[in-house]
Protein backbone atom coordinates (compact mmCIF):
# COMPACT_ATOMS: atom_id res chain seq x y z
CA UNK A 1 0.00 0.00 0.00
CA UNK A 2 2.83 2.36 0.87
CA UNK A 3 4.39 1.82 -2.57
CA UNK A 4 1.11 2.73 -4.27
CA UNK A 5 0.76 5.88 -2.18
CA UNK A 6 4.34 6.94 -2.99
CA UNK A 7 3.75 6.27 -6.70
CA UNK A 8 0.54 8.34 -6.66
CA UNK A 9 2.27 11.21 -4.84
CA UNK A 10 5.16 11.10 -7.34
CA UNK A 11 2.75 11.31 -10.29
CA UNK A 12 0.84 14.20 -8.72
CA UNK A 13 4.09 16.07 -8.05
CA UNK A 14 5.28 15.44 -11.60
CA UNK A 15 1.99 16.75 -13.05
CA UNK A 16 2.00 19.85 -10.88
CA UNK A 17 5.54 20.91 -11.75
CA UNK A 18 5.58 20.03 -15.44
CA UNK A 19 4.67 22.86 -17.79
CA UNK A 20 4.39 22.43 -21.54
CA UNK A 21 6.57 24.65 -23.70
CA UNK A 22 4.15 24.54 -26.61
CA UNK A 23 0.42 24.47 -26.77
CA UNK A 24 -1.37 21.28 -27.42
CA UNK A 25 -4.03 21.76 -30.04
CA UNK A 26 -7.02 19.58 -29.21
CA UNK A 27 -9.33 18.63 -32.06
CA UNK A 28 -12.71 18.86 -30.32
CA UNK A 29 -14.61 17.58 -33.34
CA UNK A 30 -17.36 19.47 -35.09
CA UNK A 31 -14.86 21.88 -36.64
CA UNK A 32 -13.37 23.18 -33.35
CA UNK A 33 -9.72 23.15 -32.19
CA UNK A 34 -8.75 24.16 -28.63
CA UNK A 35 -5.38 25.75 -27.72
CA UNK A 36 -4.64 24.78 -24.11
CA UNK A 37 -2.04 27.52 -23.54
CA UNK A 38 -3.94 30.55 -24.85
CA UNK A 39 -7.22 29.01 -23.65
CA UNK A 40 -9.02 29.80 -26.90
CA UNK A 41 -10.92 27.73 -29.43
CA UNK A 42 -10.27 28.18 -33.15
CA UNK A 43 -12.56 27.31 -36.01
CA UNK A 44 -10.87 24.38 -37.69
CA UNK A 45 -11.63 25.82 -41.13
CA UNK A 46 -9.45 28.93 -41.47
CA UNK A 47 -11.59 30.05 -44.42
CA UNK A 48 -15.04 29.42 -42.96
CA UNK A 49 -16.17 32.91 -44.01
CA UNK A 50 -15.26 31.99 -47.60
CA UNK A 51 -14.32 35.47 -48.83
CA UNK A 52 -11.87 38.27 -48.21
CA UNK A 53 -13.47 41.28 -46.54
CA UNK A 54 -12.58 44.64 -45.06
CA UNK A 55 -11.89 44.95 -41.33
CA UNK A 56 -15.35 46.27 -40.38
CA UNK A 57 -17.09 43.44 -42.24
CA UNK A 58 -14.69 40.87 -40.75
CA UNK A 59 -15.33 42.13 -37.21
CA UNK A 60 -19.09 42.11 -37.78
CA UNK A 61 -18.92 38.61 -39.26
CA UNK A 62 -17.01 37.23 -36.24
CA UNK A 63 -19.20 39.05 -33.71
CA UNK A 64 -22.38 37.67 -35.31
CA UNK A 65 -21.09 34.17 -36.02
CA UNK A 66 -22.97 31.26 -34.51
CA UNK A 67 -21.08 28.00 -34.93
CA UNK A 68 -21.58 24.72 -33.16
CA UNK A 69 -24.21 26.31 -30.94
CA UNK A 70 -21.76 28.99 -29.71
CA UNK A 71 -22.09 32.73 -30.27
CA UNK A 72 -19.05 34.29 -28.55
CA UNK A 73 -16.66 34.52 -31.51
CA UNK A 74 -14.20 37.29 -32.36
CA UNK A 75 -11.14 38.01 -34.49
CA UNK A 76 -7.77 36.93 -32.99
CA UNK A 77 -5.77 39.52 -31.06
CA UNK A 78 -2.59 41.00 -32.53
CA UNK A 79 0.49 42.43 -30.82
CA UNK A 80 1.21 46.14 -31.41
CA UNK A 81 4.75 45.67 -30.07
CA UNK A 82 5.69 43.27 -32.86
CA UNK A 83 4.95 45.14 -36.07
CA UNK A 84 6.71 43.53 -39.04
CA UNK A 85 7.81 40.47 -37.09
CA UNK A 86 6.48 36.98 -36.25
CA UNK A 87 4.68 38.42 -33.18
CA UNK A 88 4.74 35.32 -30.96
CA UNK A 89 2.61 37.12 -28.35
CA UNK A 90 -0.25 37.59 -30.81
CA UNK A 91 -2.76 34.75 -31.00
CA UNK A 92 -1.96 33.94 -34.63
CA UNK A 93 1.78 34.32 -34.00
CA UNK A 94 1.54 31.88 -31.10
CA UNK A 95 -0.42 29.46 -33.28
CA UNK A 96 2.10 29.80 -36.12
CA UNK A 97 5.04 29.12 -33.77
CA UNK A 98 3.33 26.06 -32.29
CA UNK A 99 2.41 24.65 -35.69
CA UNK A 100 5.95 25.08 -36.97
CA UNK A 101 7.38 23.54 -33.79
CA UNK A 102 4.80 20.76 -33.94
CA UNK A 103 5.44 19.71 -37.51
CA UNK A 104 4.25 22.58 -39.64
CA UNK A 105 1.15 24.01 -41.18
CA UNK A 106 -1.69 23.24 -41.41
CA UNK A 107 -1.72 21.07 -38.27
CA UNK A 108 -5.29 20.17 -37.36
CA UNK A 109 -6.64 23.02 -39.50
CA UNK A 110 -8.05 23.22 -43.01
CA UNK A 111 -7.94 25.95 -45.63
CA UNK A 112 -5.22 28.15 -44.12
CA UNK A 113 -4.25 30.67 -46.79
CA UNK A 114 -0.45 30.72 -46.96
CA UNK A 115 0.28 32.04 -50.45
CA UNK A 116 2.97 34.66 -50.52
CA UNK A 117 2.11 35.77 -54.06
CA UNK A 118 -1.38 34.57 -55.00
CA UNK A 119 -2.90 35.13 -58.44
CA UNK A 120 -4.50 38.44 -57.46
CA UNK A 121 -1.05 39.84 -56.63
CA UNK A 122 -1.84 40.36 -52.93
CA UNK A 123 -0.48 38.51 -49.95
CA UNK A 124 -2.85 36.25 -48.07
CA UNK A 125 -3.47 38.11 -44.81
CA UNK A 126 -5.79 37.45 -41.88
CA UNK A 127 -7.33 40.28 -39.87
CA UNK A 128 -6.69 40.68 -36.16
CA UNK A 129 -8.95 42.60 -33.78
CA UNK A 130 -6.08 44.97 -32.96
CA UNK A 131 -6.31 48.46 -34.48
CA UNK A 132 -4.16 51.58 -34.45
CA UNK A 133 -4.78 54.94 -36.12
CA UNK A 134 -6.75 54.09 -39.28
CA UNK A 135 -5.35 50.59 -39.70
CA UNK A 136 -5.48 47.12 -38.17
CA UNK A 137 -2.86 44.46 -37.71
CA UNK A 138 -2.95 41.60 -40.19
CA UNK A 139 -1.14 38.26 -40.04
CA UNK A 140 0.46 36.35 -42.91
CA UNK A 141 0.78 32.58 -42.44
CA UNK A 142 3.05 32.21 -45.49
CA UNK A 143 6.01 33.42 -43.43
CA UNK A 144 4.51 34.18 -40.01
CA UNK A 145 4.75 37.97 -40.25
CA UNK A 146 2.37 40.45 -38.65
CA UNK A 147 2.04 43.85 -40.27
CA UNK A 148 -0.55 46.59 -40.76
CA UNK A 149 -3.37 46.94 -43.22
CA UNK A 150 -5.79 49.71 -44.10
CA UNK A 151 -9.24 49.07 -42.60
CA UNK A 152 -10.67 49.15 -46.13
CA UNK A 153 -8.26 46.54 -47.51
CA UNK A 154 -9.40 42.97 -48.10
CA UNK A 155 -8.16 40.07 -45.96
CA UNK A 156 -9.45 36.80 -44.57
CA UNK A 157 -11.27 36.46 -41.26
CA UNK A 158 -10.67 33.54 -38.87
CA UNK A 159 -12.82 33.33 -35.77
CA UNK A 160 -11.71 32.34 -32.26
CA UNK A 161 -13.68 31.95 -29.06
CA UNK A 162 -12.45 32.49 -25.53
CA UNK A 163 -12.15 29.33 -23.46
CA UNK A 164 -12.79 25.75 -24.40
CA UNK A 165 -16.18 25.82 -26.08
CA UNK A 166 -16.28 22.03 -26.11
CA UNK A 167 -14.69 21.33 -22.73
CA UNK A 168 -13.72 17.75 -22.01
CA UNK A 169 -11.33 16.52 -19.31
CA UNK A 170 -7.66 16.80 -20.23
CA UNK A 171 -5.47 13.66 -20.06
CA UNK A 172 -3.57 14.97 -17.01
CA UNK A 173 -6.86 15.44 -15.17
CA UNK A 174 -7.93 11.93 -16.08
CA UNK A 175 -4.56 10.52 -14.92
CA UNK A 176 -4.87 12.33 -11.60
CA UNK A 177 -8.42 11.07 -11.12
CA UNK A 178 -7.40 7.52 -12.03
CA UNK A 179 -4.47 7.64 -9.62
CA UNK A 180 -6.73 8.80 -6.81
CA UNK A 181 -9.23 6.05 -7.50
CA UNK A 182 -6.44 3.47 -7.56
CA UNK A 183 -5.23 4.76 -4.18
CA UNK A 184 -8.72 4.54 -2.73
CA UNK A 185 -9.11 1.00 -4.04
CA UNK A 186 -5.82 0.07 -2.38
CA UNK A 187 -6.94 1.56 0.96
CA UNK A 188 -10.26 -0.27 0.78
CA UNK A 189 -8.45 -3.56 0.10
CA UNK A 190 -6.15 -2.95 3.09
CA UNK A 191 -9.02 -2.31 5.48
CA UNK A 192 -10.95 -5.39 4.31
CA UNK A 193 -8.16 -7.74 5.43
Amino acid sequence: MRKILIAVMAMVTMLLFTTPTHATLWDRGGGLVYDDVLKITWLQNADYAGVKMNWNDATTWADNLEYGGFKDWRLPEGDLNAYGSPAPLSEMGHLYADLIAGGGLPGPFTNIHTHMFPADGEYDYYWTSTTYDTAALVYRFGDGIQTGGSLGALAYAWAVGDGDVAAVPEPATMLLLGSGLLGLAGLRKKFKK
